[in-house]
């Protein structure tokens, strides 16, 4: 009969290696997998600071001048 981990011992544990263990791997990187095919990573969209740009960009195209966003 195996001995369980103490919760020293659990505590060691990578996150992977807890994950493998519990059985918590597969439905998660399902999940990964269907997020990706759904969502697709190559895009043309603005991410974060991209807005930044847009906004500076369409208020020099505007003819306001140089606007500083925060």
């Amino acid at each position: 009969m195996a001995k369980e981990p103490d919760n020293e011992e659990r505590q060691g544990d990578s996150a992977v290696k807890r994950l493998l263990r519990e059985g918590l791997f597969a439905p998660l990187f399902a999940l990964w997998l269907v997020t990706l095919a759904l969502v697709g990573p190559a895009g043309d969209f603005p991410l974060n600071d991209d807005w930044v740009y847009a906004k500076t960009v369409q208020s020099l195209a505007e003819g306001e001048g140089y606007v500083r966003h925060p």
